[in-house]
């Protein structure tokens, strides 16, 4: 089972270094830590989070392009998002950078590719102003591009769901940051879906 535990830091305190979260495989019988000092931590809930949803236009694919290619940037263009994209550990964000959630797809390989970002100014934080329709677009190795379009927004999603990360049975784009410092802080999710040429 792939495990999704991210500390992702928001906008402020860009020196502060990544916190870690307890392994994987403690994560279903953890307990939630201390707060930090000064910040309150938010505890889980059991209510399902408000969801905005939208249906894939006829323009949109399950799988595209034929071959799996290592994405090297991502942007949104609307919220001034442009990142190199890294390979990550499922764990810590690099700062200045977006992660690739490990053993997660990559474009073309018609399945879930996650990728992950600290919730700072010049990172993710402006992922909290998506909107349904809005392009994502994933530079290449290759140089080509790939599109895709959003067609949910998550804002509210439980610090330990851990579904979002495993395998789908179409192509689809996983975007991941936080909402606050706290390590059991909600995540805020959005989901994109490939654009065909």
């Amino acid at each position: 089972m792939v495990a999704v535990a991210l500390v992702v830091a928001v906008s402020g305190r860009p020196s502060e270094p990544p916190v870690a979260t307890p392994s994987p495989s403690a994560l279903a019988n953890a307990s939630p830590p201390p707060s930090l000092p000064g910040i309150p931590t938010a505890q889980p809930t059991g209510s399902q989070p408000p969801v905005a949803t939208s249906q894939p236009s006829a323009s949109v694919a399950a799988v595209w392009p034929l071959k799996s290619t290592v994405a090297r940037r991502i942007k949104l263009v609307r919220l001034g998002i442009s990142l190199q994209v890294v390979e990550g550990d499922g764990i810590d964000a690099p700062l200045g950078k977006a992660a690739h959630y490990p053993d997660t797809g990559w474009p073309g390989g018609g399945v879930n590719v996650f990728i992950y970002a600290h919730a700072q100014n010049g990172m993710f934080l402006p992922l909290w102003d998506a909107k349904l329709g809005d392009e994502v677009q994933l530079d290449l190795v290759t140089g080509t591009t790939v599109r895709y379009t959003v067609t949910k927004i998550m804002p509210d999603v439980a610090w330990n769901q851990l579904d979002l990360a495993k395998p789908t049975p179409g192509e689809k784009l996983t975007l991941e940051t936080c909402t606050s410092y706290g390590v059991t802080a909600p995540r805020f999710v959005v989901i994109a879906e490939p654009i065909t040429p």
